[in-house]
């Protein structure tokens, strides 16, 4: 005897259990997100922006606990504690910014509905309002200062009318109608990264290449620090090795008064008369650029700190200028 044929709500979910499974095998990498106020169009836009990049699986939680159960995956179980409440999962083996990236961008300003638990503070500035006189007894009951205006009722003081966390009276929602004002944004939010067994709080999302890189850079530069206080060679240190080393040659020369190295002849030049490498630069300024503005004189010691570092290998053209003046 055959079996009896599914009915259309079955066939939705053997299919939904059957992509699930395949989703919690394939990929590595899961982000839990909250769809709470999230609306079916953002999540359409977000599933378009996620294409070849990711997958949004969302669906009731009894079902999703009892499929991975099923899998008998002890890592996959890890996963059990944080499916609670209106929980959704983005499924990746990629790089996570995308998401983000993706929640940004299908943000939507929505009302204050009484009853919701506010996501931020609300601040209303002051402003003339459009409601009348007879209004002012419900501004009163809610605590905020006003005053008639035009025939209007004006709030004087900004109001800070609810804290994040708190819940969104009548009142407050009936007044932010009246002002017409939109005070949250709603979007999918990350909660919690699965990474092949591990569970990361959603903080570590923000964690792009750039912050990467800015830690990198700080942490080398601590290394090569250390590794110059200890006399320690590394290959990030080799760079500051060569400019002290040559320094410390230079200046053995010129202290040894040994000019038949062209650079520390130079450098005794320079320091047994200052004065002349200093007209010299201006000199070579002039030459290179007539139609220069004579107005521009006050530049002339920038210009001496570029003609100095010719001497290790910078520009040049003041050492010509200088010994063409020779």
């Amino acid at each position: 005897m055959s079996a009896a044929p599914l009915t259309a709500k079955q066939a939705r979910r053997q299919a939904y259990v059957a992509k699930l499974e395949r989703c919690l095998t394939e990929y590595k990498k899961i982000v839990l997100v909250s769809v709470d106020n999230v609306r079916s169009f953002q999540i359409a836009q977000i599933r378009r922006l996620l294409r070849g990049k990711a997958e949004l699986l969302a669906g009731k939680n009894t079902i999703i606990k009892r499929v991975i159960n099923q899998l008998n995956d002890d890592k996959l179980k890890k996963l059990l504690p944080y499916i609670k409440l209106n929980v959704g999962f983005v499924f990746t083996n990629g790089d996570t910014s995308a998401i983000l990236k993706a929640f940004k961008k299908t943000k939507r300003k929505a009302a204050a509905k009484a009853g919701i638990i506010a996501p931020t503070d609300v601040v209303i500035e002051p402003m003339l309002t459009q409601s009348g006189p007879d209004q002012h007894g419900f501004y009163a009951a809610l605590g905020i200062d006003t005053k008639i205006n035009k025939g209007k009722i004006e709030i004087v003081n900004p109001v800070n009318l609810i804290k994040k966390g708190d819940v969104v009276t009548p009142s407050h929602a009936t007044l932010l109608q009246k002002l017409e004002i939109d005070p949250f944004f709603y979007s999918m939010s990350a909660l919690n990264l699965y990474d092949d067994g591990e569970i990361y709080d959603a903080a570590i999302l923000e964690i792009d290449d750039s912050v990467m890189e800015a830690k990198w850079n700080t942490g080398l530069e601590a290394f090569v620090s250390l590794a110059l206080g200890t006399n320690f060679p590394c290959l990030p240190a080799i760079p500051h090795i060569f400019m002290d080393t040559a320094k410390a040659f230079v200046g053995a020369g010129v202290e040894a008064d040994i000019t038949e190295i062209p650079l520390v002849k130079r450098v005794k030049e320079i320091l047994a008369d200052p004065s002349k490498f200093a007209v010299a630069v201006p000199a070579a300024a002039a030459a290179a650029a007539p139609a220069a503005e004579p107005a521009k004189k006050e530049e002339s010691d920038d210009d001496e700190i570029v003609g100095a570092g010719g001497m290790f290998g910078g520009d040049s053209s003041s050492s010509e200028e200088e010994s063409s003046s020779d």
